[in-house]
């Protein structure tokens, strides 16, 4: 179950198909926080859609499924840095989304008490990062 649906007065559920197997949304582990709402989802999928598009790291930030930033760069905390230059505001209770392993350095500037993100999708967590 999600934590609401589309609006918060409606309920919602996702089910999965087990003989799938490419990476998807619907199969993320959740290692935080409150429960993820049918929005959340939505925006997650979207964010997992763009930076898989790219080898190089990319950082994308997404807020009702449309991206409010975009950056690559040689680093992940460089390509973060850019994605959100391009629209502080609009960034604020977003999704981000990454296309590499979240390192100290990016989880860091992530957590930036400046900001407020609805939920992060990535291929892993560095150790460091904690």
């Amino acid at each position: 179950n999600l934590r609401y649906g589309e609006n918060p007065h409606q309920r919602a559920a996702f089910y999965v198909d087990s003989a799938r197997r490419e990476v998807s949304s619907l199969l993320a582990q959740q290692i935080s926080g409150k429960k993820t709402s049918f929005n959340n989802l939505l925006d997650l999928d979207a964010a997992l859609g763009i930076v898989r598009e790219f080898t190089q790291p990319a950082v994308v930030i997404i807020k009702h499924t449309n991206p409010c930033g975009l950056g690559c760069a040689a680093t992940l905390v460089e390509a973060y840095q850019k994605a959100l230059s391009t629209d502080p505001v609009s960034a604020f209770g977003s999704i981000v989304g990454l296309n590499k392993v979240v390192d100290r350095a990016t989880a860091l500037e992530i957590a930036s008490p400046n900001t407020f993100i609805e939920g992060i999708i990535a291929p892993d967590y560095g150790e460091e990062t904690g």
